[in-house]
C-alpha cells in the first residue's frame, strides 16, 4: 500500500515537471506565449499619482530634468547613467539601475517642454514602453506634479526571491506604485532644496 502511494507520488511530481519543461520550452520558443495566457491588462499599471513640492516650478523641473544628477539623487539605483543622444528637447540616455537584487540597463527617452512636463519613455530593456508623463503646476510657491503612470510588466525578467514580500504576482514595490512615485517625486524636492 506505501509503495503505491509513493508511485502516484513519484508520478504526479514526474508529470509536473515534464508539464513544466513543456511549458518552458514552449517560451524559449515562443516569448509571448504568456501574452496568451493572461490578457494585456495583467501586465499594464496605469494610474496617476500628485505629489506638492515645496519648491518653486522652475528650480524642480530644472532638477528632474538634469538626467545627469540622478546617480547623486538616487545613489541606492543608479549605478550609471550616460548620455546617448541629445537634442534640445530630447535626451536619450543609457541607464544602469539597481532595484532590489535586480541589475538592469535601459535606454530612456525624456522629452522635456521647459517648466511644462518631462515625458520618460524606456524604449528598450526591461519594462519596455512603460511612460511617465510628469506635468508641473505652480501653486504660490510650491508645484504640484502630476505623474500619469503607464508601467508594463510584459518583459519583466525576475529573479526567484527577489520579491520574497509581495503578496501577488505583480511586483508592487511597497506602498504599490503610487507610493514609490511619490517616494521618488519627494526625493526630487528635498534635492532641489539642496542645489540651490
Amino acid at each position: 500500500m506505501i509503495k503505491k502511494k509513493q508511485d502516484i507520488v513519484s508520478y504526479s511530481l514526474g508529470f509536473l515537471a515534464l508539464g513544466m519543461v513543456i511549458f518552458f520550452i514552449s517560451y524559449a520558443s515562443n516569448p509571448d506565449l504568456f501574452g496568451t495566457i493572461f490578457p494585456e491588462e495583467f501586465y499594464y499599471r496605469c494610474f496617476t499619482a500628485d505629489n506638492t513640492l515645496s519648491v518653486e516650478r522652475e528650480k524642480i523641473f530644472e532638477t528632474m530634468s538634469n538626467v545627469t544628477s540622478y546617480p547623486k539623487i538616487f545613489p541606492e539605483r543608479y549605478n550609471s547613467l550616460k548620455i546617448i543622444n541629445q537634442s534640445e528637447n530630447v535626451i536619450f540616455t543609457e541607464e544602469d539601475i539597481t532595484y532590489g537584487n535586480l541589475n538592469r540597463k535601459l535606454i530612456v527617452k525624456h522629452t522635456l517642454v521647459e517648466n511644462e512636463s518631462h515625458l520618460i519613455e524606456i524604449v528598450k530593456g526591461d519594462a519596455k514602453n512603460t511612460k511617465v508623463l510628469l506635468n508641473y503646476e505652480s501653486v504660490g510657491n510650491s508645484t504640484k506634479i502630476s505623474a500619469d503612470c503607464e508601467i508594463n510588466l510584459m518583459n519583466i525578467r525576475i529573479e526567484p526571491g527577489i520579491f520574497p514580500s509581495l503578496k501577488e504576482p505583480s511586483m508592487l514595490p511597497r506602498g504599490g506604485f503610487e507610493g514609490e512615485i511619490s517616494r521618488i517625486l519627494d526625493k526630487f524636492g528635498d534635492a532641489a532644496n539642496k542645489f540651490e
